[in-house]
This record gives structure tokens, C-alpha cells and sequence, in this order.
């Protein structure tokens, strides 16, 4: 059984749902339908459980169930560890998202503590041949999972160098301010840095001992400074720059993120489509294990069309590692023929699809 499971879920004009209740045990949920059907509406409303902007990253408006546009609601009851909450995430058009806990407006970093949610989508499968920002993005993603303050760094960090940068933009500005901003810069840029390090190390790690999947290993690329007097020295030695370029050239917003295949001794995006998801899937595995061993529960695993390019032998093997990690998951699947095995802790759910409105079986 699953240390925190999501025991039902409701939804409230969001996406193409109007009205819809579904009730989950603490298992595996394989959700079937046709491409647009809204299934991965389901697993988003999930993903938004946890801190930040959800699997699709949409504002909150893009959310609403069209034409109406009156805001949503969605509702979850978990279970587990001998307690029963509730938490509420809901945004109307005329003002912000708003989240509470058992009815008490809570916070993001509370819902960390609570349930830990991890994802994989369709988009990452491009993750090794896109921008460094999404990179960065994925290991911030792991990283707050395992530091519950990364989160925080991040956001003062970034907004700290957005001053610095406006400052150079204005070109009027005293020095002594700017030295100010650029200690309280280097002070969260360090944390940024070993919080991501510290997670490529443990995933690295854990990766040793993965079976039937590849073994991945990551690295940072880029400038990762673990010294504040080097990093400070290196962000005023580039002062000049600058202000010529009106951006902030050191940091943590520079970085990069490389995965390489051991076994092949390749990088990730010189690998097949399948080797990536397989890697990708490999990483997450990895994480889990790990959260179970801090926290002592496993992470909800929401899985959108994770069987495309995996093979049927590791489609097979990833179930069998998920129900050994103990997991609750939800998977998406077109056909329910892809993950088709004598399970009986596996449950299918189909969603149908009329003139826009979503609704199950």
C-alpha cells in the first residue's frame, strides 16, 4: 500500500471537465481514451497538488473549462500514514489561485511536506535536444523534491538578478547598492548550485544499482561555484560586461544539465527516442527510491503516454518497479492493450469525449 495516496479526486470546470468525481485506490490507474479525450487533464489537475504551475506549466486562466471561463476548482482527499486531508486549489478569472488545506489557506512549501508528486510528460522526451532552460527546469523540479527551500532560493535568486540587470539598463546606479545586491546574489546563487549538485550526486548514485533500465549518469555543465568569495570575485570581475550586455553573464541561470548512457558511454541526445524515455524513466525510478528513503513514502507517479517508445519488455519491467516501490501511479494510454498485464492492483479507467466535454465510462 502507498504511504499517501489520492483517494478521490473532484473536478470543477477544469479543462473539459464540468462536473466529474473519481475515486482512486492506492495502486496503479491506467487511464485509456482517444488522443484529446482528456485524459492528461486528469493528471494535470494532479500535478497542481503540488507547488508550482503543474505538468503543462499553464497559467491559470488557460485551466478553465471554455467558453464559460468561471474560474476552477479541484479537490483532493488523501489517505495514509493514519490521516485523512484535504487540500483545495482553486482560481477565479477576477483574482489569483488560491490553495488550502482541510478548509485553512496553506502554502506551497506545505504541500511539499505533504505529498510528493513527480511526472513525466510527452514534452520531455525532447528534454536532451532542447534549451538548457528546460534542463535546468527538470533538475529544479528534483531538486525541491529533495530540498524543500530550493523553491525559495530560486525565486529570490532570480529576482535579485533581474534588479541587478535593470540597474545596468537604467545605467545610473551608486556602488555601494550594487555591491550590496550582488553578496545577496552570490548567497542564494551558492544554495542554487549545491542543492543541484547534491541531487545529480544522489541520483547518480541510486542510478548504480537500477536493473532493466540503462544506467544514466548526469552532470552540471557550465560554471558550478561551491566557493561565495570566488563566485562574488568572478560576478564583479564581469561587472563591465555587464552593463554592456544589460544581463547578468555568472550564475546558476547558466547552467546546464548533460545525461550520459554508461553503458553505451554516449550522451542523451545522441541516443535513440527510446533510450531517452528509457533514461528518462531510469532517473525518475531513481528519485523515488530515494524520497522513500528521506521521507519514508513513496512519491504519486503521473505518467503521461509513458508506453510511446518503450518497448514491451520495459513497459512490463516499469510496472513491476512500481508497484515494488509501493507507488500510487496514474498512466495515460490511448490503448489499454499497451499495459495489458494480469495485474490485479492494475485499475482502467476510460474517458470519453463529446463536443468537448469530458467524462468517464
Amino acid at each position: 500500500m502507498a504511504g499517501i495516496f489520492l483517494k478521490s479526486l473532484i473536478l470543477n470546470h477544469f479543462r473539459s471537465y464540468k462536473k466529474e468525481t473519481l475515486t482512486f485506490s492506492s495502486n496503479g490507474t491506467v487511464f485509456t481514451g482517444a488522443n484529446g479525450s482528456g485524459k492528461t487533464n486528469i493528471l494535470e489537475a494532479i500535478s497542481l497538488f503540488s507547488p508550482g504551475r503543474g505538468l503543462r506549466k499553464s497559467k491559470n486562466y488557460e485551466n478553465s473549462r471554455k467558453p464559460e471561463n468561471y474560474g476552477w476548482k479541484i479537490q483532493g482527499t488523501f489517505e495514509g500514514l493514519e490521516e485523512v486531508f484535504e487540500i483545495e486549489v482553486s482560481f477565479q478569472e477576477s483574482g489569483d489561485k488560491k490553495t488550502s488545506l482541510d478548509g485553512k489557506k496553506t502554502t506551497q512549501s506545505k504541500m511539499n511536506d505533504l505529498v510528493k508528486i513527480l511526472w513525466i510528460t510527452p514534452q520531455m522526451d525532447r528534454l536532451w535536444t532542447s534549451g538548457a532552460l528546460e534542463r535546468r527546469n527538470f533538475i529544479d523540479r528534483i531538486a525541491y523534491g529533495f530540498y524543500p527551500n530550493h523553491g525559495k532560493f530560486l525565486l529570490y535568486y532570480e529576482k535579485l538578478v533581474r534588479e541587478r540587470n535593470e540597474l545596468f539598463r537604467l545605467g545610473n546606479y551608486e556602488k555601494s547598492w550594487m555591491d550590496s545586491l550582488e553578496v545577496q546574489i552570490v548567497n542564494y546563487g551558492i544554495e542554487i548550485f549545491r542543492n543541484r549538485s547534491d541531487t545529480v550526486k544522489i541520483l547518480n548514485k541510486s542510478s548504480k544499482v537500477q536493473e532493466n533500465f540503462p544506467k544514466p549518469k548526469l552532470e552540471i555543465l557550465g560554471e558550478n561555484f561551491i566557493n561565495k568569495d570566488t563566485y562574488l570575485m568572478k560576478l564583479r570581475d564581469n561587472r563591465n560586461l555587464d552593463i554592456f550586455s544589460g544581463r547578468t553573464s555568472v550564475g546558476p541561470h547558466k547552467s546546464d544539465l548533460n545525461l550520459i548512457y554508461i553503458d553505451k558511454g554516449i550522451d542523451a541526445k545522441d541516443c535513440s527516442t527510446g533510450e531517452q524515455k528509457a533514461l528518462l524513466v531510469s532517473i525518475i525510478l531513481s528519485m523515488s527510491r530515494e524520497i522513500v528513503k528521506l521521507f519514508g513514502v513513496p512519491p504519486i507517479l503521473l505518467l503521461d503516454e509513458i508506453g510511446a517508445h518503450l518497448d514491451h519488455e520495459r513497459r512490463n519491467e516499469l510496472i513491476l518497479q512500481l508497484f515494488a516501490l509501493k507507488a500510487q501511479f496514474f498512466i495515460t494510454a490511448t490503448d489499454q492493450s499497451f499495459f495489458k498485464y494480469d495485474y490485479d492492483d492494475l485499475n482502467y479507467v476510460e474517458i470519453l469525449n463529446k463536443g468537448g466535454n469530458s467524462y468517464i465510462k
